[in-house]
């Protein structure tokens, strides 16, 4: 399982409050013909999602529901709003063999602290 880390391009500001875009992808585990999807496959898609948004993300195992069935997911998470998240979520659906891929956007606050 890969978990890479948000990272920056220059030393953070510490001490400093600023306001990001949290980007969220959330890729079920089994294929469309109900074959589970590999690590290899995983960390396949954490690569393309860091590679695409500048180099980082940070990836979790999650269960969700769909369509009132158990399912287990991947989130893939970035700050940074540079790259149209429908985009990346074509490239997710196919690599996992997946119908669709839901992309959540927000606003967060945070910082570094030494």
């Amino acid at each position: 399982m890969c978990l890479y880390e948000v990272c920056c391009d220059a030393a953070p500001d510490l001490g400093r409050e600023v306001s990001m875009t949290r980007t969220r992808y959330y890729v079920g585990l089994v294929t469309q013909n109900g074959h589970a999807v590999s690590e290899a496959t995983q960390d396949k898609l954490c690569q393309f999602v860091a590679d695409t948004h500048g180099g980082g993300c940070t990836a979790y195992h999650a269960v969700g529901y769909w369509q009132g069935a158990r399912e287990s997911s991947l989130v893939i998470e970035v700050l940074g709003d540079n790259v149209s998240p429908e985009v990346v979520t074509a490239e997710l659906a196919a690599l996992a063999n997946q119908t669709c891929v839901l992309w959540t956007r927000e606003q967060v606050e945070g910082g570094f602290a030494p």
